[in-house]
């Protein structure tokens, strides 16, 4: 009785972990990261402050999280991952509620530091190891579908939260939000999740069709790749390091995409909660559809093609201002900034690196997103500031975006090299 107990726990636990996970990245980064643009006008206005100077508590929420992604690699698999995560979620609802009844600028400073903390242990890195942990199949579908709610929560909760900032003002849209954001999440961290089959006496899905699989390890089973002490000292790793944060450099106008529509002229001027929703959309096609390509094609061409469609998304939005169609279009396409984030990051680090010590490895990419990203919101801030207009913005993100295709695929020619000279090191030993 209790083996066919195990049997069907077996089949549709590994199910449950997803859901989690799709909650975890729909209510966490689809409201505290994907609908804090929603207030940066408003609580600008409120306070009597530029928009950049605003954004820089934004800057310091990244360099928060910065500082604690090391610690989430080495944690995540050694303690309680339910406490960990929950704990994590509570504290940033509790920061936006403390922004609620906030009055000075330097009180979003410190709660943004603060809540960037907790952030590293909600934002990035829990999903995909997570799931690799569950699944030795269907990893990478897994994470692009869990992944892609982040898209779907910032599309649900941008409008949610822009009806209640209109209507109640930004301090209820603060609380509401974050009230959303425990009700949905905390059953399921606090109740369901695990960091791995084995903590309840289950396998990752699909080992038995895996030859190679050993149970337990942390990315189904499989060992090859290069070691991260190797890898942290090599070229390849600076060079996706730096590919990471001008890929989330150029996502950084997200944030000011509703700033952007009111700048507009025409019916453009009144859409900036559906340019923002169409973001949202755009992210969850730009995470599955990558997530495909690199099924079909593989990692380069994945990133190749997810980071050209990002340029072609500024370009629109930049020529095409005066069109609510292009801007449409645009701001569509710009969903896949996000999406290289979360999915095309870790491909990068998969492709490039291997397997073997993906979660130290990726941990140390993802502070290159949060670092070098984090410097983007506050600044075109500064120079909506100075020019009292985003065009100057739009081509700065541009910029931003031709660089990381140019490190990306410099960071892939250099792991090649690398897993050359770590396939010679082995041989010769």
């Amino acid at each position: 009785m209790n083996l066919i107990l195990m049997e069907k726990k077996q089949n549709y636990y590994p199910w449950f972990i997803v859901v989690t996970c799709c909650l975890l990245q729909g209510c966490g980064i689809g409201i505290y990261f994907n609908c804090a643009g929603l207030f940066l006008a408003p609580v600008a206005k409120t306070l009597g402050c530029g928009i950049g100077s605003l954004a820089i508590y934004m800057t310091l929420q990244a360099f928060g999280l910065a500082l604690v992604m090391p610690i989430v690699g080495k944690w995540l698999p050694t303690k309680n991952v339910r406490v960990l995560i929950s704990g994590s979620v509570v504290i940033c609802a509790l920061m936006y509620v403390a922004m609620a009844f906030s009055t000075s600028l330097y009180h979003w400073y410190i709660f943004g530091t603060i809540m960037g903390f907790a952030n590293a242990f909600v934002f990035f890195a829990p999903t995909p190891v997570i799931l690799s942990q569950w699944f030795a199949k269907k990893t990478g579908t897994v994470i692009g579908i869990a992944t892609a709610f982040s898209g779907v929560g910032g599309a649900i909760f941008a409008q949610i939260g822009n009806y209640v900032i209109i209507h109640q003002g930004w301090q209820m849209g603060y609380i509401v939000l974050a009230v959303i954001s425990c009700v949905c999440i905390l059953p399921f961290t606090m109740f369901i999740l695990r960091f791995k089959p084995a903590d309840i006496g289950l396998k990752p899905y699909g080992l038995e069709d895996t030859p190679s699989a050993k149970g337990g390890a942390p990315t189904g089973g499989t060992a090859e790749g290069v070691a991260a002490a190797d890898a942290l000292k090599s070229a390849a790793f600076v060079l996706a390091f730096l590919a990471a944060g001008f890929s989330s450099l150029s996502g950084s106008f997200y944030q000011h995409i509703k700033g952007y529509s009111l700048t507009l002229s025409g019916d453009a001027a009144t859409m900036g909660a559906t340019f923002i929703s169409a973001c949202m959309i755009g992210n969850i096609a730009g995470k599955l559809s990558i997530g495909a390509v690199n099924d079909k094609a593989g990692g380069k061409t994945a990133i190749g093609y997810g980071l050209t469609v990002i340029f072609i998304s500024i370009l629109l939005m930049l020529f095409g201002s005066n069109s609510v169609a292009m801007m449409m279009v645009g701001t569509f396409l710009y969903g896949f900034t996000l999406a290289m984030i979360s999915v095309g990051m870790p491909l990068i680090t998969k492709t490039i690196f291997g397997l073997k010590d993906f979660s130290k490895i990726y941990s140390y990419i993802t502070m290159g997103t949060a670092i070098i990203g984090a410097l983007g919101i506050p600044i075109i801030g500064f120079i909506y500031d100075s020019f009292r207009e985003y065009s100057a913005a739009l081509v700065f993100v541009c910029i931003c975006s031709v660089i990381s295709i140019i490190l990306a695929f410099a960071a892939f020619a250099a792991g090649h090299k690398l897993k050359a000279r770590m396939a010679g090191r082995s041989i010769s030993v």
